[in-house]
């Protein structure tokens, strides 16, 4: 009797801890230890939901601290990053919530107990006159956005980013058409063909890559992590309140009023 209910509370601690994004795939499972290093960009997510987005790697002889996005040598596929090439990995790029930093590679010692499945997707980044951005996934000849995915990576989808811009407005008694025509200070998401450097963090936000501009604030370069760790600086914590009551009155979904919270909060 007691071993059967010692094995019904380890189903039940194993169903909490698993992860109901991971559950949802249905690729295979292996574990870090075992992932040896593949072209790049790649998404794998973890038992426990963590999503990682490896989008390049960083190679000591690399003089760019940009270089390695996208950068994926084809004589180190296929190989563990512990192994015979280890001295020249200095870390691979990865994006979570929007900001962009070197990390260690699942087989690594830090990582490496875990188990993955790697989704196949597509990082789909804006391309010249759009600022649109998302994780796509790839379903046999289809491709279609992964919402979760995109919230992992980027923060937030471009809807509930521009969502968040309305709510932003709305608050100050403008909308965005008002707002160009006074010259208002607002955020907008844009991009660059340039290498740039955020504002508020100092983060390099590579070519490509999607940012926020606070038109009039001099902040013409404000990465999308430090957008969502600074909102509640741009926006005044005196009307912080206000602010959360005009998103509830919008078209902002709930997630994206609890994931602002989260960014608050921390």
């Amino acid at each position: 009797m007691a071993r059967l209910i010692q094995e019904e509370r380890l189903k039940k601690f194993l169903r909490d801890v698993m992860g109901k994004l991971f559950d949802s795939y249905d690729e295979q499972v292996e574990y870090g230890q075992e992932i040896t290093i593949c072209p790049l960009p790649a998404v794998f997510v973890s038992d426990k939901d963590d999503v990682f987005c490896y989008t390049g790697m960083h190679l000591q002889h690399d003089i760019s601290d940009t270089q390695g996005l996208g950068y994926s040598p084809h004589y180190i596929n296929g190989k563990h990053s512990t192994g015979k090439n280890s001295d020249k990995i200095t870390g691979f790029y990865r994006i979570k919530e929007g900001c962009i930093f070197l990390d260690e590679f699942l087989d690594s010692e830090k990582y490496g107990a875990a188990r993955y499945k790697k989704i196949d997707i597509i990082v789909d980044l804006p391309k010249v006159g759009t600022v649109s951005y998302s994780v796509l996934r790839r379903l046999e000849n289809t491709r279609h956005e992964d919402v979760e995915l995109t919230r992992a990576v980027f923060g937030f989808t471009q809807d509930e980013l521009e969502s968040v811009f309305r709510s932003y407005w709305k608050l100050q008694g403008y909308d965005s058409n008002t707002a160009e025509i006074h010259g208002y200070r607002h955020p907008r998401l844009t991009r660059s063909s340039n290498v740039n450097y955020c504002n508020i963090t100092g983060a390099t936000i590579p070519d490509r890559f999607p940012y926020i501009s606070l038109t009039g604030g001099g902040y013409s370069y404000i990465s999308l992590h430090g957008f969502f760790k600074a909102t509640r600086f741009l926006i005044d914590a005196t009307v912080l309140p206000q602010f959360k009551d005009v998103m509830k009155d919008s078209d902002v979904a709930d997630n994206t009023l609890s994931k602002l919270e989260e960014f608050f909060d921390k």
